[in-house]
C-alpha cells in the first residue's frame, strides 16, 4: 500500500466519523422537569448558597431582573427552559469549595 493509498484511506475513514455523531448508539437520558420543585428547593439555606454561590434573596433579585429579557425565550418548536431553571443551572457549582478542603 502506498502513500497515495494510505492518505485515501484516511480521509475515508475521517469522512465516516465526521457523518456519524456518536460512535455506537445513544439512549435518551431522563432529564427531571420537577428539578426546581425536587431539588433546588430542598436545600436549606446553607446548601443553597454553597451550591448556587448566592443566597436565595440574591437569586430571586437575580431572577426578577433577568426574566422578561427575550434571550430566555424562543420561537421555534424546541421547548426552552424556564428562566429559573436556566439560571439555577448557570449559577450550579457541581464541585462546591467546602467539599475541595482537605481535613486532616
Amino acid at each position: 500500500m502506498g502513500t497515495h493509498d494510505s492518505e485515501d484511506e484516511d480521509y475515508r475513514v475521517l469522512g465516516i466519523i465526521e457523518n456519524n455523531r456518536y460512535i455506537s448508539a445513544r439512549e435518551p437520558l431522563a432529564k427531571s422537569r420537577h428539578f426546581i420543585e425536587e431539588v433546588l428547593n430542598g436545600y436549606d439555606d446553607e446548601g443553597f448558597k454553597t451550591y448556587y454561590q448566592m443566597n436565595r434573596e440574591d437569586f430571586h433579585f437575580v431572577l426578577g431582573f433577568i426574566e422578561t429579557n427575550p434571550v430566555f425565550y424562543n420561537n421555534n418548536a424546541c421547548e426552552q427552559a424556564s428562566v429559573r431553571y436556566q439560571l439555577a443551572l448557570s449559577s450550579f457549582d457541581s464541585a462546591p469549595k467546602v467539599l475541595l478542603v482537605h481535613h486532616y
